[in-house]
């Protein structure tokens, strides 16, 4: 899955890309990261949560359901 998730970056360098996912560990998190993600929920988040996500990432910024928020500031801090 990351492979092509890889190549449509790749295709498309300008997408803006957010993950809903219910996996929440670090390995994963990190991994769609480094692709390129600009946001990750993780499943159960509510429609207001999607339309903030796609909000702010149209806007050129971030955005990460809570459980995953600390991760994404380690990777960024450290990238």
């Amino acid at each position: 899955m990351l492979v092509q998730l890889q190549k449509l970056r790749t295709q498309y360098p300008n997408i803006k890309l957010i993950a809903h996912s219910d996996i929440d560990t670090e390995k994963t998190v990190k991994s769609l990261l480094e692709i390129g993600f600009a946001g990750y929920l993780l499943i159960g988040s509510d429609a207001d949560d999607f339309r903030k996500a796609i909000e702010v990432v149209i806007n050129g910024k971030r955005y990460f359901s809570m459980e995953v928020a600390g991760i994404a500031k380690e990777y960024f801090s450290n990238n």
